[in-house]
């Protein structure tokens, strides 16, 4: 993902993280063999950023939201939640009313990013459940949450997901 780093966690329910005496993140290995997680291509970018900035991504309902908390509480980043910003900002051009979801714009999205945040300056904690749009140059950390298929059917339905919206993404998730 981007050449960044990419953490790939089955099943996910909480993290435990702490930093290193340099500062850089790193996961409680008794943690990650207890909940099967592992780490594939861990290789982050050398930036002139001290602190590097982080992109939390998944399918709607794997844990994104839970991880990013417990990573701000221990790294204090500057969170950044996409989807209340897109929301909030009003970063859209319409309503899809079949999945009762904004329809984002990118550019707007992205603008709205370079005018508010430094991006240069790094410790920004970013969640959401797409990456693809995203100038490579923000980040220095891709960590990409996966989630058992029967657990993520649960998590949306107990979040009240109309059923189109729970098999959509589903089926996200076992791309």
């Amino acid at each position: 993902v981007y050449n960044c780093g990419l953490i790939s966690a089955v099943p996910f329910t909480e993290a435990q993280t702490s930093r290193s005496p340099h500062g850089q993140l790193s996961f409680c290995s008794e943690y990650m063999s207890q909940h099967q997680l592992e780490l594939h291509n861990i290789n982050v970018i050398e930036q002139q950023r001290k602190t590097p900035n982080i992109l939390i991504t998944g399918t709607p309902g794997c844990g994104k939201t839970t991880l990013a908390k417990l990573l701000n509480d221990s790294l204090q980043f500057r969170y950044l939640n996409i989807s209340e910003l897109i929301t909030a900002n009003k970063l859209y051009d319409s309503w899809n009313e079949e999945f009762n979801v904004p329809e984002f714009d990118d550019d707007k999205l992205l603008d709205f990013i370079e005018e508010n945040y430094k991006i240069d300056q790094g410790g920004l904690l970013f969640e959401f459940h797409s990456s693809e749009f995203f100038p490579v140059r923000y980040f220095d950390l891709v960590v990409l949450l996966r989630c058992d298929n029967t657990q993520l059917h649960d998590r949306l339905q107990a979040r009240g997901y109309a059923p189109n919206k729970i098999l959509e993404n589903i089926d996200c998730e076992l791309l």
